[in-house]
């Protein structure tokens, strides 16, 4: 059984809370045992051929380093060709430190989406969601060959001007913590 919360908030019989985004393209879902907390994103399946996700990107990540760690907050740049290489990748730990980092492919993974392979480490997902407008957008999870736990979300680069004074603009925004 399903209880509704709030328009696209419901939590289910089990104590699991599922928020569905707006347009139904993915859910969070969260629950705890004891003092463990869990979060998970659903995502639709949506496959998106290689060549569709050639040009330039920007990446938001959160990484934890080792097990005893927390996470950290990392903004990458890359590009992607229409076979899936990765060429000019940069990870940056702050607005001024910013490294090259290993460039590698994306594979296409039976189980669904891509790993991204060679560089990084075989076991990083990578899966393509398409907005309701057709926008592309890829999401990132998996440990990579180092240890690192990373999970991301990348946009295309997109020139944009200032807002105009005054106005505003609809958001969503999910909130992940320690505790």
């Amino acid at each position: 059984t399903v209880a509704n919360n709030t328009t696209c908030d419901y939590t289910t019989s089990q104590g699991v809370r599922l928020i569905v985004g707006t347009k139904g393209t993915f859910a969070m879902a969260q629950s705890s045992v004891g003092n463990t907390k869990y979060s998970a994103m659903l995502i639709r399946e949506q496959p998106v051929p290689l060549a569709g996700l050639a040009g330039e990107w920007n990446m938001l990540t959160y990484v934890k380093a080792a097990a005893s760690s927390t996470y950290a907050t990392h903004s990458e740049t890359f590009a992607l060709d229409a076979n899936g290489n990765f060429s000019n990748v940069q990870d940056c730990t702050s607005l001024t430190t910013c490294t090259g980092a290993g460039a590698g492919s994306l594979v296409a993974s039976a189980a669904g989406g891509y790993v991204r392979a060679a560089g990084v480490g075989a076991t990083t997902r990578i899966f393509a969601v398409k907005s309701a407008d057709g926008q592309v957008a890829l999401v990132q999870v998996g440990i990579e060959a180092n240890g690192e736990r990373r999970f991301g979300i990348a946009t295309r680069k997109v020139t944009e001007g200032l807002p105009e004074l005054g106005s505003t603009w609809l958001a969503n925004e999910f909130l992940f913590t320690s505790t």
